[in-house]
């Protein structure tokens, strides 16, 4: 057990590895400082950067704080607070162009190993991505509503009948009027729509209007 001084216990700062005595709810907290200058001296970069850092025979792995779901790391505070990652990269490399950001190789979020990283555009980090099957496209995305084969069907049924449809798929006539176009589920343009009756994506009400379009609605 801590030696007690009061009703205060004895803890380590983080810092200098000095001793001091905090209140007992303190002693939950993972980091301790003695003062401010050691605070800012322990996080003071690139020293907090190296400590937060386990090497491995791939990928530098960040253990400090983190943000986000993905667990990225975390530097800095304030107005100079940055991904781990990205700092990384200025750290070996300098500062990263405008319009360019620091994108992984490795597919690891906590890797901070600067050979694993590259430059590339917001579309360069999207398309590689897509090609590595970690961007949810399609029925994979948490929105989708309908299937890869439902949008198939809709773009083979008639482009006037787009409230019809979307009647049938819950979604928007403009909605159906954007894939009808390519320009939503646009990983499918490459596909021929599939053959399917035009009775099926309307009411019934409007099916034999569909098949004999000389009768009146």
């Amino acid at each position: 057990m801590p030696e007690k001084k009061s009703n205060k216990v004895k803890l380590i700062c983080a810092s200098c590895a000095s001793e001091v005595w905090r209140y007992p709810s303190h002693a939950q907290w993972s980091i301790i400082f003695c003062n401010w200058d050691c605070k800012r001296a322990y996080y003071r970069l690139p020293d907090y950067f190296w400590r937060s850092v386990v090497k491995t025979d791939s990928c530098w792995l960040w253990v400090g704080p983190t943000h986000g779901p993905d667990g990225r790391g975390s530097v800095g505070g304030g107005k100079t607070q940055d991904y781990a990652y990205r700092y990384s990269w200025k750290l070996h490399h300098g500062p990263i162009p405008e319009g360019m950001q620091a994108c992984h190789k490795c597919d690891n979020p906590s890797c901070v190993n600067p050979g694993h990283l590259f430059l590339g555009t917001n579309s360069d980090n999207v398309q590689d991505s897509l090609k590595k099957g970690r961007f949810p496209v399609g029925e994979r995305a948490a929105s989708a509503k309908i299937t890869a084969q439902d949008v198939l069907a809709i773009r083979a049924a008639q482009r006037n009948n787009s409230k019809s449809i979307a009647a049938k798929y819950g979604l928007t006539a403009r909605h159906i009027r954007k894939i009808q176009a390519g320009q939503t589920w646009r990983h499918l343009n490459s596909i021929s729509p599939i053959e399917t009756p035009r009775t099926e994506l309307c009411s019934p009400a409007l099916a034999v209007c569909l098949v004999q379009p000389d009768l009146p609605l």
